[in-house]
């Protein structure tokens, strides 16, 4: 419970959210709901800002937590949870560093098409 003591409201509500995957084909049906993306980093804007690219298309990451993007380098593989903002935007509130062997395009791409098929079929898949 300690841990949880040291989260902000906004964090502790999107804990509680249903995070969906996505990629950035289906990413402008998710606006405003709680997203899980794995992605490969393009490109470190700022210290609050990434590009980031799913195999099919490009997403921007932006966060208010300058110490999430901290460790984010340019070919990273990462899974990203948080708001999608827009169809080409993610406000991220977790980041998480893959470093698997297992993990390359290839992996990336794949996930994209389960996103894109686990999106189709939501009702069976989310037990909606």
């Amino acid at each position: 419970m300690e841990v949880m003591a040291g989260l902000t409201q906004e964090e502790l509500d999107f804990k509680e959210q249903p995070r969906k995957w996505v990629c950035s084909e289906n990413l402008a049906k998710h606006i405003g709901n709680a997203v899980t993306i794995l992605c490969k980093v393009m490109e470190r804007v700022d210290e609050n800002k990434i590009i980031v690219s799913d195999m099919v298309g490009q997403i921007t990451c932006t966060c208010n937590n300058e110490e999430l993007f901290l460790f984010a380098e340019k070919d990273d593989y990462v899974q990203l949870e948080g708001w999608a903002l827009s169809e080409t935007e993610i406000q991220c509130c977790s980041l998480e560093e893959l470093k698997d062997e297992a993990t390359n395009d290839e992996t990336v791409l794949l996930r994209t098409k389960a996103a894109l098929m686990m999106d189709q079929y939501s009702a069976v898949v989310y037990a909606q």
